[in-house]
């Protein structure tokens, strides 16, 4: 074995596992900040549409905590914020979905499919 294909190949994959890491955490992070503005289009809609006032989100926090306890992120000021981050930018959805490499993209769901049809139905 040479030393210099061997560096050569310890560098080759050490790139390609950083480039594996930072891709992965770049789509978890994707992933999160869709969960927020989608909860916050949730909430905002439900409230809305139901007349709800904005104390239910109290509610539906401590009701989260209950269903799956050691939910971290849904906060009663969480849920606020992520109302707020949707109705301050109700837009942003469409722009999130088209960031990064096309040829990477993961397919949608078919539910995730229903809720930008949703979203573009309030936009109307």
């Amino acid at each position: 074995m040479q030393e210099k294909d061997y560096i050569q190949f310890i560098t080759e994959i050490k790139g390609s596992i950083l480039k594996s890491r930072y891709k992965a955490a770049s789509l978890a992070n994707k992933e999160m900040l869709l969960l927020y503005y989608h909860t916050g289009y949730k909430l905002s809609r439900k409230i809305e549409e139901a007349n709800w006032d904005t104390g239910v989100i109290q509610k539906i926090s401590g009701d989260l905590q209950k269903e799956l306890p050691g939910l971290r992120g849904f906060s009663y000021s969480n849920l606020k914020n992520m109302r707020q981050f949707f109705e301050e930018y109700p837009y942003l959805f469409q722009t999130l979905q088209l960031t990064g490499n096309e040829k990477d993209k993961i397919g949608q769901s078919s539910t995730g499919q229903l809720e930008l049809l949703e979203i573009n139905e309030l936009k109307k």
